[in-house]
């Protein structure tokens, strides 16, 4: 967050400036550094209609657009969401990141569930990083189905990975709708493996119900590696899955619950 107030804050001043500073001069060093000529830029601001004061804004305008062309190019290489701090920030800063400055990297480590859909699904990023320390380990997984006989236009899907859910951490308006329970088969450690049968059963499960169900809630401790694998494999381009509407529900260590909700796609 500081880092994007940081870069607002360079590509805001120089205007602010201008209209205290004559910034012409300041606009013609910056060229020259370029290599850009000055002499059309000059001749164009000269021939505007304004005052000394009007045409230093614009220069100021000018040096910023400069600015940001400048941290584009540099962001391109970088990590946006760098550091230990939890990165719930709005959706919308990170939409800004990516698209103005030009950020080419996210990562999902220690970004809310709710969020790591957004970030997959919406593509903002060009790249998307995930936990490093997530090894390989292939092995049988196991699925368990509770109230599939009760009439719904909702399922649940649950999600066991690094630690194992229980049933009365779901919300309780929602612990009788049909349930599709996954466990990778790891013992609950909180060990991080990247399991591709974990993510093959889930694309199963999600593509053999969508077409009974027009709503899917996720509730899930997966790692980021696994979040990332199966969000593409599932519910990115075009709701591959096809619900219609799928809500993830956001683990509440306060009130160790599933508390929250949060609709990433709804028709």
């Amino acid at each position: 967050m500081g880092k994007v107030l940081l870069q607002c804050l360079l590509l805001l001043i120089m205007p602010i400036l201008g209209t205290f500073f004559r910034l012409q001069d300041a606009l013609y060093a910056v060229l020259a550094i370029l290599g850009i000529e000055i002499s059309p830029i000059e001749a164009i601001l000269t021939s505007l209609p304004l005052s000394e004061r009007g045409v230093s804004i614009v220069c100021g305008l000018l040096i910023s657009s400069i600015l940001l062309w400048v941290l584009r190019k540099v962001n391109k290489e970088k990590v946006f969401n760098t550091g230990d701090k939890y990165g719930e920030y709005p959706l919308f800063l990170y939409y800004f990141a990516s698209k103005i400055l030009g950020y080419g990297f996210v990562t999902l480590v220690r970004v809310p569930i709710h969020l790591q859909f957004q970030l997959v699904i919406k593509d903002l990023f060009d790249n998307v990083k995930v936990d490093d320390n997530t090894r390989a380990y292939v092995q049988p997984v196991k699925v368990m189905k509770k109230n599939m006989e009760h009439i719904s236009n909702e399922v649940n899907l649950v999600l066991n990975d690094t630690y194992k859910i229980l049933e009365e951490q779901i919300p309780p308006n929602k612990r009788h709708l049909p349930t599709i329970i996954i466990f990778n088969g790891n013992k609950f450690s909180g060990v991080r493996n990247f399991n591709t049968k974990f993510v093959d059963e889930i694309r199963k499960q999600t593509n053999k119900y969508s077409q009974n169900y027009s709503q899917i809630n996720i509730f899930a401790t997966t790692n980021t590696k696994h979040n990332k694998a199966f969000i593409e494999e599932c519910f990115k381009n075009a709701r591959r899955t096809g619900f219609k509407n799928l809500t993830v529900f956001q683990f509440d260590p306060i009130n160790n619950s599933f508390a929250k909700n949060y609709s990433i796609l709804k028709s």
